[in-house]
């Protein structure tokens, strides 16, 4: 009597072919996907902070939130070197440019610095912001790619 012919390991290649095209499709909808996916985590880390994105023209999302200082009636906002930004255009991530940021505070015009962004279109603040303005002080932030 002749026994049959088992295949063995089969189902094991079969499953790391699905494991490996699973993985394939992932990647590919991650890269159609990442500007949107950038500017949405854009517009949720501004809505955290007061910031509002309306994807028209140049913007800016500072990842820190200034730090309101007061003397008298003056506010001074400030925010250090290092905080994480995210550069827009229209909705774009600004993707490997160097981009001057500027805080406000009740419209005036305060310190600027630079920030070079990666190909999400984040970076981090080369130096310090700050701006002093009567109180209570609205803060803002502009962007000049």
């Amino acid at each position: 009597m002749k026994l049959p012919h088992r295949e063995e390991g089969q189902g094991l290649v079969e499953y790391a072919l699905i494991l490996v095209l699973v993985a394939l499709a992932v990647i590919l909808i991650l890269t159609l996907l990442g500007p949107v996916i950038a500017v949405t985590y854009a517009e949720i880390i501004g809505g955290l902070n007061g910031q509002t994105i309306d994807r028209t023209g140049p913007e800016v999302v500072v990842g820190a939130t200034a730090d309101i200082t007061r003397a008298g009636n003056l506010c001074t906002a400030s925010v250090p070197a290092g905080a994480t930004i995210i550069a827009i255009q229209d909705g774009q991530p600004i993707k490997n440019a160097t981009v001057t940021i500027t805080i406000y505070a009740n419209g005036t015009a305060g310190g600027s610095t630079s920030a070079t962004t990666n190909g999400s279109g984040i970076g981090t603040t080369s130096g310090a912001l700050s701006v002093t303005e009567l109180c209570p002080a609205a803060v803002s932030y502009g962007l000049t790619p």
